[in-house]
């Protein structure tokens, strides 16, 4: 609907020069830096909604997610300033399962100061690289954008990219990579396409001016990308050139938050300062990107104070924004709103009990339930906090804890919520509505280094394990069952972020705050995997199927198959050898997917293959893998053996499997062509010279036996391999099923 129907609260309160005071800036005894400030207050600067994608981008802090809270191995890229963090949210289901001891596997060289994003792209998502980025505002040095090598850690050639101000990063697919530089002195922007790889620049664009945030969605389906800036005004781009395609301002004067996208609709948040009353207004617009579009303004919702949250958070059906009405007093209401996403009206309305606490990040939607939290930090006091389950139709509480502090970062698995807290505590609640316990505690701890928070490092989960680090410069390894510490990993500084992905644990350290202690850090990333005394993974390598039966001048293909993968594929090699030349040779070998790079080379006389290939970010899923076709040619009558050898297999993360088990293949070749044998010695016969071979025994002549067999036998790779010479049902293409042993069948009753 049109700005003139916004819907706005009854009341307009007048909001106190410094809407800061309310949340305070003393906490543990951190505010004698700025970066102290940022890493113990980033949880309830989010709050108001001012300041958190900046917060973010210095100090790892926010995790956002998507509207449909899609899991990890499906859903990159998200929202906020890291797209590829895990966020806060139900935890994937993943093959990929990060270490249960923290080794460290490389720490990285120095990087800029202010660097605070350590950002990792899932393994199914076709990008090798590893990117750091920040911006420290205390110098005129601007912002750096680092790739890393994931294996090593180095530095990229051709990294970093320097930007005047604040990098905030988004994939364009696995060809682009956009960051929105805002100059701080005069909030100019520009939106700059580069390369993921080298790091050369595409093309870049001026953006209108927005003063903390650039917000950006990317349409592989349409390669459009579209930019959020203050007002808002959004632009939409061709991915290729930077071109614009449209750019429309829907108000003026609006501060911009991050916005989701769903579909063709992008919802964004804003914040407005009104200098006369001295008070904020907060706005919520629903935003239609669809091609051909007159009018792009869906609805848009209004009230006073300040948006509580950073991003919006929404299924199809419905949107969830927090709001704060923030007055001198300190008193002001916090609403958490149901919206329908077609309209914006209220489907529901929440506020808080007396408690103080002003709904904020994060929270995040399960199905049918919105688990949110609420928080505050008084001025010269602790803060406290809570956790929340509602139902998303109708707001009704499900249940409520106490944190104890302002709650950092939530996870979830299919029986508990775990939160993380910036006192230092991380516990579960028991989300089992069938449980006796059920909104209850499972259990607490309490950090070791528990004079310093938990910062705001965030908390990931990942097969039955949790994730977190301090600033005291403590990573932990925490099982998610009891709260049982199993390992722990120190910097000399502070842990700016921790993320589990792509079987690793991933962490970004940053300088200590002044008078904390007096040893060096730096900023650093660091990769942690295993201790050095695990053992690898176990394999099985070989040919499928194992026996292949052809006729001279003929060729049949055998696949190369990785067996029990469970970490995927990532690079591998062979070679293949046929014991005797004069049978059959190599005429072919083909990888399969999409390679990064492949090597193949045949032998002139085709007794041998030698293969090298690295699949790059389009490694093979967990399983049983066949990575390559093997094609062989049949040149004289005989029999012979195909072997393996110098096989070497690594997973998606570059780290390589004991290969336990090598096998072969044992090939005949026959004057006229067909199947080797399905049962006995015997190879099955053709009849009639029909090119179908219904003696399946071999004994010379069809009988129900036949049937039986194959019957019994169908699924057997030696008939499946072969569908060609049992297709008796002549189906196109030619493939074994029932339906051929009904037709096997049928020809014996007719022939009785």
């Amino acid at each position: 609907m049109s700005r003139d129907n916004e819907q706005q609260t009854p009341q307009r309160r007048a909001v106190e020069r410094n809407p800061w005071a309310r949340l305070g800036r003393h906490a543990n005894g951190m505010h004698r830096t700025r970066r102290g400030v940022l890493a113990s207050l980033a949880g309830a600067m989010s709050v108001l909604g001012l300041g958190g994608g900046a917060v973010a981008e210095t100090t790892g802090a926010l995790q956002e997610q998507t509207g449909t809270n899609e899991p990890e191995a499906t859903a990159w890229p998200r929202p906020g300033p890291d797209p590829w963090r895990q966020p806060a949210g139900v935890a994937p289901a993943s093959e990929h399962c990060p270490p249960e001891t923290l080794a460290e596997t490389w720490q990285s060289p120095a990087l800029a100061t202010g660097v605070g994003s350590l950002i990792v792209p899932p393994a199914e998502g076709g990008l090798d690289q590893v990117y750091a980025s920040g911006f420290d505002s205390a110098t005129s040095d601007g912002g750096r954008i680092y790739a890393l090598d994931p294996s090593t850690g180095e530095i990229l050639e051709g990294w970093p990219e320097e930007t005047s101000g604040v990098p905030f990063l988004w994939p364009g697919g696995n060809d682009l990579l956009f960051y929105g530089d805002v100059e701080p002195a005069s909030s100019a922007v520009t939106l700059v396409a580069l390369d993921p790889v080298s790091g050369r620049t595409k093309w870049e664009q001026s953006l209108p001016p927005t003063k903390l945030i650039v917000g950006i969605r990317y349409d592989a389906d349409r390669e459009t990308v579209f930019a959020t800036t203050d007002g808002p005004t959004v632009t939409a781009l061709d991915a290729s050139d930077g071109s614009i395609q449209w750019s429309e301002d829907f108000a003026q004067g609006q501060n911009i938050l991050f916005p989701v996208r769903q579909g063709d609709s992008l919802y964004i948040p804003t914040n407005e300062f009104d200098r006369a009353t001295q008070g904020f207004d907060a706005h919520l617009w629903a935003i239609d990107t669809a091609e051909g579009v007159s009018d792009r303004e869906l609805w848009s919702v209004s009230r006073s104070g300040m948006t509580v949250s950073s991003v919006p958070r929404g299924t199809e059906d419905t949107i969830t924004m927090s709001f704060a009405d923030q007055t001198s007093g300190g008193g002001g209401q916090t609403e958490l709103l149901g919206l329908d996403a077609s309209d914006g009206t209220e489907q529901w309305s929440k506020t808080r009990p007396d408690d103080d606490l002003l709904w904020s990040l994060p929270f995040f939607i399960d199905d049918s339930t919105l688990y949110a939290t609420a928080g505050l930090t008084p001025e010269n006091a602790d803060s406290r906090g809570a956790v929340t389950s509602l139902e998303l139709d109708t707001g009704d509480e499900n249940w409520e804890v106490d944190a104890g502090s302002i709650v950092l970062d939530l996870q979830a698995d299919a029986e508990n919520v775990y939160s993380a807290t910036l006192a230092g505590e991380v516990f579960a609640v028991d989300d089992d509505p069938a449980s006796s316990s059920y909104g209850q505690k499972s259990w607490e701890k309490q950090l070791r280094d528990s004079s310093s928070s938990s910062g705001n490092s965030g908390l990931s989960l990942g097969c039955g394990r949790l994730y977190t680090g301090t600033t005291g410069g403590t990573v932990y390894a925490i099982d998610a069952d009891d709260g049982t510490e199993l390992d722990t990993f120190e910097v000399a500084g502070i842990i700016e972020q921790v993320s589990a992905r792509r079987g690793s644990v991933w962490a970004l350290g940053a300088p200590t705050p002044e008078g904390v202690t007096g040893e060096a850090s730096e900023n650093r990333a660091y990769r942690l995997d295993g201790s050095s005394d695990s053992q690898p993974a176990e394999v099985s390598v070989g040919l499928d199927p194992d026996t292949l039966s052809l006729g001279t001048d003929q060729q049949r293909q055998a696949g190369v198959v990785v067996g029990s993968a469970e970490n995927g594929v990532g690079k591998y090699e062979f070679i293949a050898e046929v014991g005797d030349i004069g049978v059959a040779t190599i005429t072919d070998v083909v990888p399969a997917g999409d390679p990064d790079s492949s090597q193949v080379s045949i032998q002139n006389d085709g007794s041998r293959a030698d293969v090298t290939v690295d699949m790059g970010g389009n490694a093979f899923d967990p399983g049983d893998v066949e990575v390559a076709s093997l094609t062989l040619s049949g040149e004289s009558t005989g029999s012979t053996t195909v072997s393996l050898s110098g096989v070497a297999v690594d997973d998606d993360s570059d780290e390589p499997y004991d290969v336990t088990e090598v096998t072969g293949a044992d090939v005949t070749v026959s004057d006229e062509p067909g199947p080797a044998p399905v049962v006995g010695d015997d190879p099955p016969q053709d009849l009639n010279g029909d090119g179908l071979y219904r003696d399946i025994n071999g004994d010379g002549q069809l009988t129900i036996a036949d049937v039986q067999v194959f019957f019994d036998k169908r699924k057997d790779p030696v008939v499946q391999n072969n569908a060609e010479f049992f297709n008796f049902d002549e189906g196109d293409p030619a493939e074994v099923t029932i339906a051929d042993v009904q037709a096997l069948f049928q020809d014996y009753i007719e022939q009785r």
